[in-house]
């Protein structure tokens, strides 16, 4: 009965240590996604700032005609 007792201590002990283990991992994972959530959101709303400002630079004439009107004197106002 003693061994068995003992027995069924040590096997307790040993799953705990690899419950707590296991714990830590999966605590390490889920910090190093957050992480990685969080590097992503930053890279996409920079590229998203950045395909704005060229697109509009590229294709976007209405900036370069407001400073050609602002720098005559006058502005053309849509009617």
């Amino acid at each position: 009965m003693l061994y068995t007792h003992l027995h069924l201590s040590t096997r307790l002990a040993r799953d705990t240590r690899l419950i707590r283990e296991k714990l830590a991992a999966t605590q390490g994972s889920a910090i190093a996604i957050n992480v990685l959530v969080m590097n992503l959101e930053k890279l996409l709303e920079l590229l998203f700032v950045l395909v704005a400002f060229w697109s509009r630079v590229l294709l976007g004439t209405e900036v370069a005609d407001a400073r050609e009107s602002a720098a005559c004197g006058y502005r053309v106002v849509p009617a």
